[in-house]
């Protein structure tokens, strides 16, 4: 990608990357820390409030406007209210967010903070391409979903509640810790809750460990209590394939 090409980027157009995020509550503030490969480009979203946002590692060349330039950390920079920005990682790079907030969950504070994050459109796309590749239309999806019935498992490590990203979603009752088991997603034939409402992400949380007599979610990184736990529909169907062959 030509770096001084930036502010022309079509983000309908790429294609999402992995990115590892770790948000964190303490005393009334909310940190945001997210770490990415050399050559993402991440999109920002616009910030309600002014906050400080801090480069703890790497080398990105940064777009604010009109105006655009190159960090390296460790560097601190002021996010105004009203901005917006976008920034190509030269190298591997971490970037953190700090802000003051008396919200708990991630929901919460993303609703105080940003506009309409565009994170949810990119999932949506991604979302879209990826039921191309498998032949099926959303429609096809929803109807499955709708007529199948599910195994209605009560669990005080996750609940059901209104998804930013579609419909319902599955949300922590506790924080888990990478490697964590969440719950059973699938037994024999028969959903479960967890199958039934876990949305899909690229930027998922969890990983579905599919085994002959079932389905297993598992937290791949640390989850915050409140925050909706999402998965990877592509990867799960490349191993529930792998595992019937």
């Amino acid at each position: 990608m030509e770096l001084m090409q930036l502010d022309k980027v079509d983000i309908s157009q790429c294609q999402v990357a992995e990115a590892k995020t770790i948000h964190s509550f303490n005393d009334g503030m909310y940190m945001r820390e997210t770490s990415v490969k050399a050559g993402t480009l991440v999109i920002g979203c616009t910030h309600k409030k002014d906050s400080f946002a801090i480069l703890a590692k790497g080398r990105i060349v940064q777009l604010d406007g009109s105006e655009r330039y190159e960090i390296e950390a460790p560097a601190t920079i002021i996010t105004k209210a009203g901005s917006q920005r976008k920034a190509y990682a030269i190298e591997d790079a971490t970037y953190i967010t700090v802000n003051r907030t008396d919200a708990t969950t991630v929901e919460e504070v993303e609703a105080e903070l940003y506009e309409e994050t565009p994170m949810n459109s990119q999932i949506t796309n991604d979302f879209q391409k990826m039921i191309l590749e498998i032949g099926i239309t959303e429609e096809e999806i929803q109807a499955e979903m709708d007529e199948v019935g599910y195994l209605d498992i009560a669990s005080d490590d996750f609940y059901i509640s209104d998804s930013t990203i579609q419909g319902k979603g599955i949300f922590a009752g506790k924080s888990f810790e990478q490697g964590d088991f969440i719950g059973i997603a699938k037994i024999l034939n028969s959903k479960t809750t967890i199958g039934r409402f876990t949305n899909h992400s690229p930027y998922s949380n969890a990983e579905m460990i599919v085994k002959q007599e079932g389905v297993y979610l598992y937290a791949t990184q640390s989850i915050q209590q409140g925050e909706e736990i999402t998965t990877n529909y592509k990867t799960t169907l490349q191993r529930i394939q792998q595992c019937q062959q």
